[in-house]
C-alpha cells in the first residue's frame, strides 16, 4: 500500500480542492448532492480564515506523492480538536485511507495540540464516514449539532462525534 504522507496545502492545490468540491461523488455522502462550487479566489480566502484560528492546520493529504485529498484542523476550545478529512480523489474511497489518517495522523496532531479530545459532525445519512468513526473509536456526542440545507433546499441533520484521546 502506498505511503501516506502530508504538507501544508499550497495555493497550487486550490484547483484541484475545487474539482474535489465540484464533484457530486465526493460531495453528496457529507451532504451537498450537487457539490460546492468554490473559485480559487474563494479557497484561498476560506484556507486564510482556517489558519487564522488557533492551533489550525490544513494539510493536502499524499499518496504516494499524489495528492488525493486534505486534512483541516483546529482547537475550537482548551483540550478539543475539531477536524475535517476528504478524499477528494474518488479512486482513493474506501481504501481504507481515511481509516488509515484517522489512526496514523489525527493521534499525531492531537497530542502535538495538546487535544485530550478530537470533534467532528457528520452528516446523518453517511453510513460509510460513520461505520468508519466507529471503527477508530468515536462514540456519539450528547453535544447539539446544527442542520443545514444543501444547495436544493433538502434539510439535513449531523451527528456529533468525539473521541477521547489516550
Amino acid at each position: 500500500m502506498n505511503e501516506l504522507t502530508y504538507r501544508p496545502v499550497e495555493p497550487a492545490d486550490y484547483p484541484l480542492m475545487a474539482a474535489w468540491y465540484r464533484d457530486p461523488r465526493v460531495m453528496a455522502p457529507v451532504g451537498f448532492p450537487a457539490g460546492l462550487i468554490k473559485t480559487v479566489d474563494q479557497l484561498a480566502g476560506t484556507v486564510a480564515r482556517h489558519l487564522a484560528k488557533p492551533g489550525a492546520g490544513w494539510e493536502t493529504l499524499l499518496s504516494g506523492g499524489r495528492p488525493i485529498g486534505e486534512f483541516l484542523y483546529a482547537l475550537e476550545a482548551p483540550g478539543v480538536m475539531t477536524f475535517d478529512l476528504t478524499i477528494g480523489e474518488f479512486d482513493c474511497q474506501q481504501l481504507g485511507l481515511g481509516t488509515r489518517v484517522l489512526r496514523e495522523h489525527l493521534p499525531a496532531v492531537a497530542h502535538k495540540l495538546g487535544a485530550t479530545r478530537v470533534a467532528i459532525e457528520v452528516d446523518a445519512h453517511n453510513a460509510v464516514a460513520l461505520h468508519v468513526y466507529a471503527k477508530v473509536g468515536f462514540a456519539k456526542s450528547k453535544l447539539p449539532v446544527a442542520p443545514w440545507r444543501d444547495s436544493a433546499g433538502a434539510l439535513h441533520t449531523a451527528v456529533g462525534l468525539v473521541l477521547a484521546m489516550t
